[in-house]
């Protein structure tokens, strides 16, 4: 449960002094590899349109949000800057969010005056971090100026979005992102990997080769007296297609994917519908 005792902890971070500006420009210093961004066509299964840097890594230093700008190649207006990318901590944020917390930070925004002023505040910076980055850009802003993600600054909409923030911009700047990357700590934690996209297609097929030893088979000594295996079987990995629906602030998507014990592969989208449920 969401409560005040949770949000006043929170609370005690939110005096950090966020500078847009010089986010912008750290974010320019190091630009997204050609590894990020085949990391990241990989967690979302798609190629990742707009995306101009890794705002967060994790320990192992594959992305969990990227930075997109405000305007797409096709002149499409974008307003959700900071992309959650990590397959880890969506799943963890979509339970969070089918379990009906968000109707508890919705509730908490209306009784928690301070809660509510940061939430505020959480949304002035992610307004003027996308106005630098615009400038930087030479981005149009003409169409969301004025809008930021997840429902701010008045409710609480998308929790993919708000932990995004709280990721790119660190803790004390959006309390509900603060809360909720809390609340999935057990599930993700950008600095304990958990990361299973793979680095490469090589990669992949060498994590997905199972070798697995028959228990019957004695061990035979090397000369150096060390222990080989005097028999192992490979066997294939069994995998399973399944379907999902991606809702997002902007759009809906269907998508293909194949998984297994190792996590999913050639994720194909089917279909985009976009919706802009973000508008209200």
């Amino acid at each position: 449960m969401a409560n005040s005792q949770e949000s006043s902890d929170k609370m005690q971070n939110s005096n950090k002094k966020y500078i847009p500006e010089e986010a912008v420009k750290r974010l320019f210093t190091t630009p997204a590899s050609d590894a990020e961004r085949t990391i990241v066509e990989k967690q979302l299964g798609r190629f990742p349109r707009g995306m101009v840097a890794v705002g967060a890594r994790c320990v192992c230093g594959r992305p969990l949000a990227v930075i997109t700008r405000p305007c797409l190649e096709d002149g499409t207006p974008f307003p959700t800057t900071c992309y959650l990318t990590c397959p880890e901590a969506v799943k963890a944020v979509s339970r969070v969010e089918a379990d009906g917390i968000m109707r508890e930070y919705n509730e908490l925004l209306q009784s928690d005056e301070d809660l509510k002023k940061q939430y505020e505040r959480a949304h002035k910076y992610y307004l003027e971090f996308r106005h630098e980055l615009a400038v930087s850009l030479g981005d149009s802003e003409e169409h969301i100026s004025q809008m930021s993600a997840g429902g701010m600054p008045v409710r609480v909409k998308c929790l993919h979005a708000l932990l995004a923030q709280t990721l790119v911009m660190g803790k004390g700047v959006n309390p509900i992102g603060d809360m909720v990357l809390e609340r999935i700590k057990d599930e993700f934690d950008p600095k304990v990997c958990r990361c299973t996209t793979p680095w490469s297609d090589d990669a992949y097929a060498t994590e997905t080769e199972v070798v697995v030893e028959d228990e019957t088979v004695a061990k035979d000594k090397t000369a150096e007296g060390e222990a080989v295996k005097s028999d192992t079987t490979t066997c294939a990995e069994k995998t399973v297609q399944v379907a999902a629906i991606d809702c997002g602030t902007n759009s809906i998507r269907l998508k293909i994917a194949q998984v297994s014990e190792h996590g999913m592969k050639d994720i194909v989208p089917r279909m985009l519908r976009v919706v802009r449920l973000g508008q209200g």
